[in-house]
C-alpha cells in the first residue's frame, strides 16, 4: 500500500493513518488491525511511551479534537472539548499526558500553542509562553524542544515540491 501516512513507533507495535483512519500493526505477529472505520478523518496518530494507547486528532464531533483508544481497539474517548482544532503531537515520558497544538486563546488571529491534557481526560494546561506548532519533551519532562510553524503551506498555488519538515 502507497498511502500509509504519520507512522508512530513503540517497542510493539506501530500505528499509522490509512484512508482517514487509525491502524495499528502488532510487531510480535505483524497482524495489522483498522482501530477506527468512521467518515470523519482521523490525523495524528501517537503511541503511548508504552505501547498500549494511542492517541490522535479526529473531526467526528465537527472540530478537530484528541481522543484516545487501545491498541486493541474499541470506543475512542474523546479528551479535548474546546472549540478550536487540537493536533495530537506526542505524549509526556511518563504517558501521563498527551501534547497537542492548538490556537486557541490567541486571537484575532491563530497562532499555535502547546498545550497539555491528562491521559485520563480532564482540563488542558499550556506547557510554554512561547508559540509552537509542534514540540517534544526530554526523557524527564524538563525540557521541550519547539518548531514555531507549520511547514505545510496550502496556499502555494502551483507549487510541486514537497512539504515535509
Amino acid at each position: 500500500t502507497r498511502l500509509l501516512r504519520e507512522p508512530s513507533l513503540s517497542e510493539t507495535h506501530v500505528v499509522f493513518i490509512y484512508g482517514a483512519d487509525v491502524w495499528v500493526t502488532d510487531l510480535s505477529n505483524n497482524r495489522t488491525q483498522r482501530i477506527t472505520s468512521t467518515p470523519a478523518v482521523e490525523s495524528n496518530p501517537q503511541l503511548s511511551p508504552n505501547g498500549q494507547i494511542i492517541a490522535f486528532s479526529s473531526n467526528r464531533s465537527g472540530n478537530k479534537a484528541v481522543y484516545t483508544v487501545s491498541v486493541k481497539g474499541g470506543a475512542p474517548t474523546r479528551l479535548t472539548w474546546h472549540p478550536s482544532s487540537a493536533n495530537v503531537k506526542g505524549w509526556s515520558p511518563d504517558g501521563s499526558k498527551i501534547i497537542y497544538s492548538t490556537s486557541r486563546d490567541s486571537s484575532p488571529t491563530g497562532i499555535g500553542y502547546l498545550w497539555a491534557v491528562a491521559a485520563k481526560g480532564g482540563p488542558s494546561t499550556k506547557v510554554s509562553e512561547q508559540w509552537g506548532y509542534d514540540g517534544s519533551l526530554s526523557g524527564d519532562g524538563t525540557k521541550i524542544v519547539i518548531d514555531r510553524v507549520s511547514r505545510w503551506e496550502s496556499e502555494f498555488r502551483g507549487y510541486r515540491g514537497g512539504q515535509n519538515t
